[in-house]
């Protein structure tokens, strides 16, 4: 019973030398943030450091990883730096709250300027494997379908942009919509692609989506011989100021009247 005694005693000693180094790294943890909300990033960046360093098993640790992957990301515009910091907390911190974030900020690095798709495609595919609200599940859908239709994998990104287009009528819908347009196109299924086009001018929120859907009909419908038709959309261009539709206009005129003379 006698050596009970220095045992509880150093437990206790642990548990008060672990929570003061909590309180401590929690300190330093509000004074990096009050730096990087004042500016003072390179200062704020030293202090997450020196929480990581000191407190590995702290909470704060993986979250001073996340904010040190953020300002350089965010603010140096390093992403070589980000990128390290993400997958150092990946590493380190697979339970942290913040895994789901680093991974989709991972996949976004790799997307920017198509640095490397295969590996965006890798870390989406991550995130998908985990919990995710249905919206952000889509949202992720979606983008992973729009990297794999630039690696040419035309059926995997059919498939993300179904899932992604679901039932809904709202803009990512709309979005996702052109680009299965798009597919059906690059498969030479042109009727498809009206069809899909069409489903995406029916959401008609987004002008930017309108936009490339008319555009993609138009090359459809000159790929089918429909040129009445497809000088049609190009009227609807240009009375939306489209700044090339006089001349698109023009063009089709003169490709109508071409073939006809062929008759």
């Amino acid at each position: 019973m006698r050596l009970a005694v220095p045992w509880l005693v150093l437990v206790a000693a642990a548990a008060i030398l672990l929570l003061y180094g909590h309180d401590q790294a929690g300190a330093e943890f509000e004074r990096a943030r009050d730096m990087w909300l004042a500016g003072d990033y390179r200062p704020a960046t030293r202090v997450y450091e020196k929480i990581r360093r000191l407190h590995p098993d702290s909470r704060y640790a993986a979250e001073a990883l996340w904010e040190i992957a953020s300002i350089h990301y965010s603010h140096h515009y390093d992403l070589t730096q980000a990128r390290a910091r993400l997958e150092e907390l990946l590493s380190l911190y697979p339970d942290s709250p913040r895994v789901n974030e680093a991974l989709i900020r991972l996949a976004e690095i790799h997307e920017a300027g198509e640095a490397d798709l295969a590996a965006a495609v890798k870390y989406w595919s991550l995130v998908l494997d985990r919990r995710l609200p249905p919206e952000e599940r889509r949202e992720i859908l979606y983008k992973r379908g729009r990297a794999l239709l630039k690696l040419e994998q035309l059926d995997e990104s059919e498939r993300d942009m179904l899932a992604a287009a679901g039932d809904a009528s709202d803009h990512l819908s709309q979005q996702a919509h052109v680009y299965l347009g798009t597919i059906a196109q690059i498969r030479g299924d042109h009727r498809e692609a009206l069809r899909l086009f069409e489903k995406t001018r029916e959401l008609g929120r987004c002008g930017e989506c309108l936009l490339q859907c008319r555009l993609s009909m138009i090359e459809s419908f000159e790929y089918t011989g429909e040129l009445d038709k497809a000088i049609e959309i190009a009227g609807v261009l240009d009375k939306t100021g489209y700044p090339k539709a006089v001349e698109l206009i023009v063009r089709l005129r003169q490709k109508r009247d071409f073939y006809a003379d062929k008759k």
